[in-house]
């Protein structure tokens, strides 16, 4: 049985979050983070179909807004990157992919964020506890 994919819904997610004294405007970053993400996983694009692009976007702008929030210690990442996975394993959604979106993340914060270091290297934590572990 398959399950139709719909928009995303409810309240919508940041524009912008707070990282030090200054705002950080998150639709661009959350778009080139979709961007290459569905390069690197076009089986995301087929599982998505038309709406792909737009879930990408949705979940980053929160993924970026808990990374910025868990830097000025308002949200911890990790708590909240976990319940997003539990939520995306139950609807069958690959770990794996998950976790190369959030060292996606990192990379674009790192290259497009000043001073985002700290940022990018927090996301990549999360994303390595995220991880399926082989198994042996």
């Amino acid at each position: 049985m398959t399950r139709e994919v719909s928009r995303p819904s409810g309240s919508p997610p940041p524009a912008e979050a707070q990282f030090g004294m200054v705002r950080v405007p998150l639709v661009a970053l959350a778009e080139e983070t979709a961007r290459r993400h569905l390069l690197a996983h076009p089986e995301d694009a087929t599982r998505y179909g038309d709406l792909a692009r737009e879930w990408a976007v949705h979940d980053m702008r929160h993924v970026l807004a808990w990374a910025f929030g868990d830097a000025g210690d308002l949200v911890e990442l990790g708590e909240q990157v976990g319940w997003l996975a539990r939520v995306l394993d139950a609807r069958g959604y690959p770990l794996g992919n998950l976790s190369d979106c959030l060292v996606i993340a990192a990379d674009v914060v790192a290259e497009q964020v000043a001073d985002g270091e700290g940022v990018a290297a927090r996301l990549r934590e999360v994303a390595e506890e995220v991880r399926p572990q082989p198994r042996g």
